[in-house]
């Protein structure tokens, strides 16, 4: 009984990986679909705001395309079996990606966007943040129409719901101000760590007539390293992926019994992605090392603080993948820096709205202290959405999706032909068999 019942949650599990991507393949869909960028972009920014306590990612369903219409040559009617094994051969991911890589209009960009706009609200943290977002401007939008006169009233009542909007926004904007001002205060220490670790690792560099990074955001790892760390703050282990794209050198596997598998016959969501795109390792190759001048406590340090930076700030990215530039430091610290000024500024002005009336409060300082507050936040979550793009290597992605797609026609053009072949062989033999019989 217990083994039926293992077997039947491992089954469940396979079901759930096979029904979602690997990370690499996500990342590689977030450089070229519109719709999984702005649902990353969305969690990232959220994220910063307020911690996603339920961890839940959003989903983003990828539209499957009609394999009779995207590969050209092949009829909706299979009157074969190796026809039809070249239907099934069709992978849905490539058929999306070469949908991708096509040029596609504003109304199909502007379509993608709201599709991962949804994709976000759909989830529990995202109806949150929609409910939130729609309370800020209403009253936002209610707070300004007042002040302009555009709702007439008297002056009495015009101070008054000037007080009863402010008092709300105070009261709205304290909770992704004030709430996360703890985790904001650790994350700008440990950027803090990372910023320095930078700029010795430059100076050291420069002393030792060592040329600079490559990337100077890409801070190198020690050769005996137990561990590297991933987007998302994860640990792991093993090589880390080169910086360099490149189409896949393993062969596809045409039948389910040729990939490579677990113990029970099933594949593995790694193999999958190495599928999409192959990874050269750094390890062992000469060229690729860069030295490290940091010492044992320094890097133990700083990766410490790049695990709970990209913990928190899931946006930041600590290295550069075949997918994605490092983020950029400097950004990182800005991001912090605005972050706390946010929760600085709105202390203020909660002080100055709680401990004055609205006869005593001299008007200067909601006036002040509101832009203040709110601007910070949005410069925050503008430098966030413009270091995501900047990290995208969109260029060489699409380079290589575009030299595997090329592959994989090929391969398949070759099996076509060779499908041809056979029927054309099989008709020919038919011919010559109903010949020799009408001679008999």
């Amino acid at each position: 009984m217990t083994s039926a019942r293992s077997q039947t949650a491992l089954q469940q599990q396979l079901a759930i990986d096979e029904e979602h991507h690997a990370e690499q393949e996500v990342d590689v869909l977030e450089v070229l679909d519109q719709s999984v960028s702005t649902t990353a972009t969305l969690g990232n920014i959220q994220g910063a705001f307020l911690p996603n306590f339920l961890n839940r990612k959003p989903v983003c369903e990828l539209e499957p395309p009609s394999p009779p219409t995207e590969l050209d040559g092949i009829t909706p009617l299979v009157t074969s079996p190796s026809e039809q094994q070249l239907l099934e051969d069709a992978d849905p991911l490539d058929l999306h990606l070469a949908k991708l890589l096509k040029k596609q209009k504003r109304k199909d960009q502007t379509k993608l966007v709201l599709k991962g706009i949804w994709a976000f609200l759909k989830t529990p943290i995202g109806v949150c943040a929609g409910i939130y977002g729609f309370l800020v401007v209403f009253w936002g939008a209610g707070l300004v129409l007042v002040l302009i006169g555009a709702i007439p009233m008297n002056s009495y009542d015009k101070k008054l719901w000037v007080e009863i909007a402010s008092q709300i926004l105070t009261g709205l904007f304290c909770i992704t101000s004030l709430l996360p001002l703890p985790w904001r205060l650790i994350d700008w220490y440990n950027i803090i760590i990372i910023w320095r670790s930078a700029r010795l690792t430059r100076q050291r560099r420069a002393k030792l007539a060592l040329p600079p990074l490559r990337d100077p955001n890409d801070l190198p790892d020690p050769p005996q390293a137990e561990f590297w760390v991933a987007p998302g703050g994860e640990k792991l282990s093993g090589p880390r992926p080169s910086p360099s794209t490149a189409p896949s050198t393993v062969k596809k596997h045409t039948k389910k019994g040729d990939s490579p598998s677990r113990e029970d016959g099933s594949v593995t969501p790694e193999d999958r992605a190495v599928e999409l795109m192959a990874m050269e390792s750094k390890a062992g190759t000469v060229e690729d090392e860069e030295v490290v001048v940091l010492s044992e406590e320094e890097e133990e340090r700083l990766r410490r603080a790049q695990v709970k930076f990209a913990r928190s700030q899931t946006w930041y990215r600590p290295h550069t993948t075949p997918t994605h530039h490092a983020s950029p430091i400097k950004w990182a610290m800005w991001v912090a820096i605005l972050m706390v000024g946010n929760s600085f500024f709105q202390v203020l002005l909660c002080a100055d709205m709680w401990s004055w009336n609205r006869f005593n409060r001299p008007p200067w300082t909601t006036g002040c202290l509101i832009p203040l507050s709110f601007g910070c936040g949005i410069g925050a979550a503008i430098l966030i959405w413009k270091s995501g793009e900047k990290t995208k290597r969109k260029a060489e992605v699409t380079k290589a999706m575009w030299a595997m797609l090329k592959k994989d026609e090929d391969e398949l053009e070759e099996r076509r032909k060779h499908a041809a072949e056979e029927r054309a062989a099989a008709k020919a033999a038919k011919r010559h068999s109903h010949h020799v019989s009408a001679s008999g």
